[in-house]
Protein backbone atom coordinates (compact mmCIF):
# COMPACT_ATOMS: atom_id res chain seq x y z
CA UNK A 1 0.00 0.00 0.00
CA UNK A 2 2.44 2.67 0.97
CA UNK A 3 4.04 1.42 -2.56
CA UNK A 4 1.29 2.65 -4.48
CA UNK A 5 1.41 5.66 -2.46
CA UNK A 6 4.23 6.94 -2.85
CA UNK A 7 4.12 5.95 -6.95
CA UNK A 8 0.93 8.22 -7.10
CA UNK A 9 2.58 11.11 -5.53
CA UNK A 10 5.87 10.99 -7.56
CA UNK A 11 3.89 10.84 -10.57
CA UNK A 12 2.86 13.83 -10.29
CA UNK A 13 5.76 15.33 -8.71
CA UNK A 14 6.93 17.33 -12.36
CA UNK A 15 3.55 18.91 -12.38
CA UNK A 16 3.83 20.13 -8.79
CA UNK A 17 7.17 21.11 -9.64
CA UNK A 18 6.27 22.88 -13.00
CA UNK A 19 3.13 24.86 -10.91
CA UNK A 20 5.54 25.55 -8.01
CA UNK A 21 7.68 27.23 -10.42
CA UNK A 22 5.24 29.20 -12.80
CA UNK A 23 3.95 30.36 -9.15
CA UNK A 24 7.49 32.53 -8.14
CA UNK A 25 6.48 35.54 -7.49
CA UNK A 26 9.39 36.98 -5.07
CA UNK A 27 11.96 38.75 -7.43
CA UNK A 28 14.88 36.50 -5.84
CA UNK A 29 13.47 33.79 -7.02
CA UNK A 30 12.28 35.22 -10.48
CA UNK A 31 15.46 34.64 -12.40
CA UNK A 32 15.64 30.53 -10.90
CA UNK A 33 12.28 30.36 -10.88
CA UNK A 34 12.50 29.99 -14.59
CA UNK A 35 14.82 27.38 -14.79
CA UNK A 36 13.84 25.42 -12.13
CA UNK A 37 11.93 22.63 -13.65
CA UNK A 38 14.81 22.27 -16.62
CA UNK A 39 17.36 22.04 -13.92
CA UNK A 40 15.38 19.63 -11.63
CA UNK A 41 15.62 17.36 -14.48
CA UNK A 42 19.58 18.04 -15.35
CA UNK A 43 19.86 17.75 -11.47
CA UNK A 44 17.85 14.33 -11.36
CA UNK A 45 19.26 12.96 -14.50
CA UNK A 46 21.83 14.16 -16.08
CA UNK A 47 24.28 14.91 -12.84
CA UNK A 48 24.52 11.89 -11.60
CA UNK A 49 25.82 10.27 -15.20
CA UNK A 50 28.01 13.53 -15.52
CA UNK A 51 29.46 12.60 -11.60
CA UNK A 52 29.47 8.60 -12.15
CA UNK A 53 31.70 9.48 -15.92
CA UNK A 54 33.96 12.04 -14.49
CA UNK A 55 33.85 11.52 -11.01
CA UNK A 56 33.92 15.33 -10.44
CA UNK A 57 31.87 18.68 -10.69
CA UNK A 58 33.00 21.24 -12.64
CA UNK A 59 32.75 25.08 -11.69
CA UNK A 60 29.59 25.42 -14.22
CA UNK A 61 28.13 22.10 -12.85
CA UNK A 62 28.35 23.97 -9.07
CA UNK A 63 27.09 26.98 -10.73
CA UNK A 64 23.79 25.39 -12.33
CA UNK A 65 23.17 22.92 -8.73
CA UNK A 66 23.35 26.39 -6.83
CA UNK A 67 21.06 28.23 -9.07
CA UNK A 68 18.99 24.62 -9.27
CA UNK A 69 18.64 24.56 -5.63
CA UNK A 70 18.32 28.64 -4.92
CA UNK A 71 15.08 28.31 -7.03
CA UNK A 72 13.77 25.77 -4.94
CA UNK A 73 14.12 27.04 -1.71
CA UNK A 74 15.22 30.19 0.05
CA UNK A 75 17.36 32.74 -1.66
CA UNK A 76 20.73 33.48 -0.31
CA UNK A 77 22.80 36.20 -2.27
CA UNK A 78 25.90 35.63 -1.21
CA UNK A 79 26.42 32.01 -2.73
CA UNK A 80 26.61 32.98 -5.99
CA UNK A 81 29.77 35.32 -4.95
CA UNK A 82 31.63 32.05 -2.98
CA UNK A 83 31.24 29.84 -6.01
CA UNK A 84 32.00 32.33 -8.72
CA UNK A 85 35.20 33.04 -6.57
CA UNK A 86 36.65 29.07 -6.50
CA UNK A 87 39.10 28.53 -9.35
CA UNK A 88 38.00 25.11 -11.18
CA UNK A 89 40.82 23.07 -10.67
CA UNK A 90 39.81 23.47 -6.41
CA UNK A 91 36.25 22.68 -7.71
CA UNK A 92 37.29 19.72 -9.35
CA UNK A 93 39.59 18.26 -6.77
CA UNK A 94 37.60 19.22 -3.76
CA UNK A 95 34.20 17.40 -5.34
CA UNK A 96 36.24 14.17 -6.64
CA UNK A 97 37.56 14.05 -3.25
CA UNK A 98 33.69 14.26 -1.61
CA UNK A 99 32.87 11.33 -4.03
CA UNK A 100 35.57 9.44 -3.21
CA UNK A 101 34.99 9.61 0.28
CA UNK A 102 30.49 8.64 -0.12
CA UNK A 103 31.75 5.85 -2.18
CA UNK A 104 33.45 4.79 0.90
CA UNK A 105 30.65 5.60 3.10
CA UNK A 106 32.74 8.05 4.56
CA UNK A 107 29.67 10.64 4.59
CA UNK A 108 31.64 12.74 7.70
CA UNK A 109 34.48 13.00 5.36
CA UNK A 110 32.42 13.52 2.29
CA UNK A 111 31.18 16.69 4.09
Amino acid sequence: KDAAEWSRVLSSYETVLSNHAGGIRNKSYLEEGKFLVEDDLWWRKQLPKIIQSNGCMTKDHLNRMMRFKLGRGKFRPALPGLILRNNEAAVQLKTKQAFECMREDDVKMAV
